[in-house]
């Protein structure tokens, strides 16, 4: 994957491995950050989601525990290992794609460290496309998308 600025870019090395890029920032309560399709490329094999700060690189969010993701190419929605569901409409060039999240602290005085319920809200065109939760987080969750198909191109607009 190329980062460019605020644009990242997807060449194929020959082995269909995913490009990963992952925000330096945690997320924090109300955090919205979107990205704007530019290119499909040859797949569209885009996603938007959180991961944790061990993520493998060459996974795209939600196929690994702990992560979430909204893909592009079949609106599905990966939420750990895999498990897909259906979730929304596939994206096409312009669409920008966007993740809120809200934060609530669920145990602190009897837990080894705070726990936290965090509700994720996609959105598709500034319209809401569906809310998961993921429950008793106590790690730290950053923004990621992942690309897998030659020609992808995204703007990427943190903090919107």
């Amino acid at each position: 994957m190329k980062v460019n600025g605020e644009y990242l870019t997807y060449a194929d090395n020959g082995n269909r491995d995913v490009g990963l890029y992952v925000d330096k920032n945690e997320i924090v309560a109300g955090r919205y950050f979107e990205i704007e399709i530019l290119s499909l490329g040859r797949s569209g094999i885009i996603a938007l989601g959180l991961v944790p700060d061990d993520y493998p690189a060459n996974n795209q969010p939600g196929w690994k525990e702990n992560s979430i993701g909204y893909h592009g190419d079949d609106g599905r929605l990966y939420h750990e290992r895999g498990t897909e569901t259906q979730f929304g409409p596939t994206w096409h060039v312009g669409d920008k794609i966007g993740l809120q999240t809200y934060m609530f602290l669920t145990c602190r005085d009897r837990c080894y460290h705070d726990s936290f319920t965090v509700n994720v809200v996609f959105t598709r065109n500034g319209k809401g496309v569906g809310t998961r939760t993921i429950d008793n987080v106590n790690f730290r969750l950053y923004p990621a998308i992942g690309m897998q198909s030659s020609g992808e191109k995204v703007k990427v607009i943190l903090d919107a």
